[in-house]
């Protein structure tokens, strides 16, 4: 019979997802990740493997959160341009919070592991192919009402505004403020409307 755990596994994996995402992986050592989850090193291994895996596990956490919720906003809508604006305006909240300043978990791992590890890599970039998804049906939703010219190339403007995201993100771990995101949001708009 398995032994019942003495922790939640569900709030150490989320614990563990923030440290990540405000150390990055490799100055977050198994002990950091042990003392924030507040279990010992067995528990640690035996429910979620190595500091590998649990970085792993954190990813798939954060795409499904914060993806979902985020994300969401264009992907649950109706709206073309709205929902692109709606989204933007999430993502300038989020970054301009306390919580901001850390960015975004999936893109930090970008910047930090590259094509590297092609685990995390092929977990990132299905993050990255899901937000140009999104971008690209409310792009089209956009088009079909009349907002954007029918003769735009959609999948270059969906390419543009992800790549904007990435330098919003890039932004936000410079501390930047409010006002540089939402000036940066309002040209990238401009262009594409």
């Amino acid at each position: 019979m398995p032994r019942h755990k003495e922790f939640d596994p569900d709030k150490a994996l989320n614990d563990a997802m923030h440290l990540f995402w405000e150390k990055g992986y490799e100055a977050t050592s198994v002990q950091d990740l042990v003392d924030r989850m507040g279990i010992n090193r067995f528990s640690m291994y035996d429910t979620f493997g190595g500091k590998h895996e649990l970085f792993l596990a954190t990813l798939d956490r954060y795409k499904k959160e914060l993806g979902d919720d985020i994300l969401g906003t264009m992907e649950n809508s109706e709206d073309g341009l709205d929902s692109i604006r709606a989204y933007f305006t999430c993502v300038v909240g989020h970054l301009s919070s306390s919580a901001g300043k850390h960015a975004c978990l999936m893109i930090n791992s970008i910047m930090e592991m590259g094509v590297q590890d092609k685990k995390v890599a092929s977990s990132c970039a299905a993050n990255t192919k899901r937000l140009n998804r999104a971008f690209t049906s409310a792009l089209k939703r956009a088009q079909l009402s009349g907002e954007i010219d029918a003769g735009r190339d959609i999948k270059e403007i969906a390419e543009f505004l992800v790549n904007g995201v990435m330098g919003l993100n890039v932004m936000a771990k410079q501390g930047s403020k409010k006002s540089t995101f939402k000036s940066n949001v309002d040209l990238m708009l401009s262009v594409i409307s």
